[in-house]
């Protein structure tokens, strides 16, 4: 059985993602042995706290593909380690130590889609997950301190390049963010040696405990399947006054 942060802090994630997505997120809740056989056969030997990360996100997707009219099945991983999704399907799960979730959504809207979700706690990022400028835009747009701007331009990347990675797996990508707001951002990723770029749209929030993003790149129209990065922001400044 699942329940919900604490005050349900999700929501105001949840309000942000775009339209036939599903998020099913919250704390570590399913015990390991809620993995299946196949997926804890291509798990293999793993830590007690990998396990249990392992089946707490695989938990959580399949509550989200019964909310897409997927029957639960067993989520197996690629050799890079990314899941597997069932045909129709697109995903991303992430976990911390305070939070694990799941955004699935169906591959006739969404090309790739990511999810990323990071404690608020000091940490050393390499100074390759983010330059100078992503950081300082970040802190700009998101109106917060260097510290924090650093962990959310990471944590923005990171969810950009899951939903890049979905379209071509075993093709290294670059993720540049262009723009940020409040609890919207916009970057673009590029395949490295071939030049081909994409826009990747995506939104975040910020509680007392996590940064929460998620990227997307729609199949067909933004309008129509994402939000685009001009129309958050419009939303966002309406928000303000």
């Amino acid at each position: 059985m699942r329940g919900q942060d604490p005050s349900d802090r999700l929501d105001a994630f949840r309000r942000l993602l775009p339209c036939g997505s599903v998020l099913k997120a919250g704390p570590m809740l399913y015990e390991a042995s809620a993995l299946t056989v196949a997926e804890a056969i291509a798990l293999g030997r793993v830590t007690a706290k990998r396990r249990l990360d392992h089946a707490n996100g695989r938990g959580y997707a399949r509550e989200a593909l019964v909310q897409l009219g997927h029957p639960p099945c067993s989520i197996l991983r690629a050799t890079t380690g990314a899941p597997i999704w069932p045909e129709g399907i697109q995903g991303s799960i992430s976990h911390t130590g305070t939070r694990v979730g799941a955004l699935l959504a169906p591959s006739t809207a969404f090309r790739g889609i990511g999810l990323d979700f990071e404690d608020l706690q000091p940490v050393a990022l390499p100074g390759w997950a983010a330059s100078d400028r992503e950081v300082e835009m970040v802190g700009d747009g998101a109106e917060c301190p260097r510290a924090l701007a650093v962990l959310l331009a990471f944590s923005l990347k990171e969810a950009a390049l899951k939903a890049a990675s979905a379209i071509v797996r075993h093709t290294i990508v670059d993720i540049a963010l262009e723009a940020c707001s409040r609890n919207a951002f916009q970057a673009r990723s590029r395949l490295l040696g071939f030049g081909a770029q994409a826009v990747v749209e995506g939104c975040f929030t910020v509680d007392h405990l996590t940064v929460s993003a998620a990227a997307w790149m729609s199949s067909t129209s933004r309008q129509e399947h994402g939000r685009p990065f001009a129309q958050v922001v419009a939303c966002d400044m309406s928000n303000r006054r």
